[in-house]
């Protein structure tokens, strides 16, 4: 995975273009930048904040980081279980798109490759992690949508109180869900 390191600003004077707003860093401005071995340097204005751990990598990985940094933002903006719900399956439909490229190219590879002790038993065992992953997100998402939105308010609180901290019992519910990644 790269590496990106904040540069204070851009000394060359030379503009470089940003990967995210795609408009020029010019002299003066703080930015981050990160290289791949191939693939060339990457730049990005600081105000987009830090690069993201989908920028950061050019492996199959890269669409299932990206899923979760997505679902990440739409759970944080949902204001029903629903949205967060779909959140999650939208998330584990991704995983399961990249589990199935893995599972593909396991299948290329010559049989003696896909040992356990070779490179094949590395691409099983991130299979194996990636399913866990999709079926912990669809469990998630299953029991959020099955959740009882509340309906009587309590001595010390108001309806619509009682409902927010409920759907910010759901948010974090669906965020733990997306911690569980473990590749």
């Amino acid at each position: 995975m790269a590496r990106a390191t904040m540069k204070k600003k851009n000394k060359a004077g030379k503009p470089y273009s940003c990967c995210r707003c795609q408009e020029k860093i010019v002299a003066g401005q703080q930015y981050y930048e990160w290289s791949f071995r191939y693939g060339g340097t990457y730049r990005q204005h600081s105000t987009h904040g830090a690069p993201k751990q989908s920028q950061l990598t050019q492996s199959k990985m890269s669409g299932v980081y990206a899923a979760v940094e997505s679902a990440e933002e739409s759970i944080c903006g949902a204001d029903n279980p629903s949205d967060i719900a779909q959140a999650l399956n939208d998330c584990a439909s991704e995983v399961e798109n990249v589990r199935s490229e893995y599972e593909d190219g396991l299948q290329s590879l010559p049989q003696g490759l896909q040992d356990a002790g070779g490179p094949g038993g590395q691409t099983q065992e991130k299979i194996d992690a990636l399913q866990e992953f999709q079926d912990s997100l669809e469990s998630a998402a299953s029991d959020i949508e099955s959740e009882d939105e509340p309906t009587e308010p309590e001595k010390d609180k108001t309806l619509e109180e009682i409902k927010e901290e409920w759907l910010e019992d759901l948010r974090q519910k669906a965020n733990e869900a997306l911690g569980e990644l473990s590749v």
